[in-house]
């Protein structure tokens, strides 16, 4: 078993499945996309621009 000392991350998903639930302790971390956009939606590229922004000044 290998142990991450990771401590700064984003998740990118788009939980497509319907029936997906983030852990709480986590949504904070998570970028929600659009399934037919991804990436390509300005709101998704704002917040992940603004959590980019967040772990770069922790």
């Amino acid at each position: 078993m290998t142990i991450s000392n990771i401590k700064r991350w984003i998740a990118i998903d788009d939980l497509h499945s319907g029936y997906q639930n983030w852990p709480v302790e986590y949504k904070d971390k998570l970028v929600l996309t659009e399934q037919s956009k991804g990436l390509g939606c300005f709101e998704a590229q704002a917040d992940l621009n603004t959590k980019l922004m967040e772990i770069e000044y922790i």
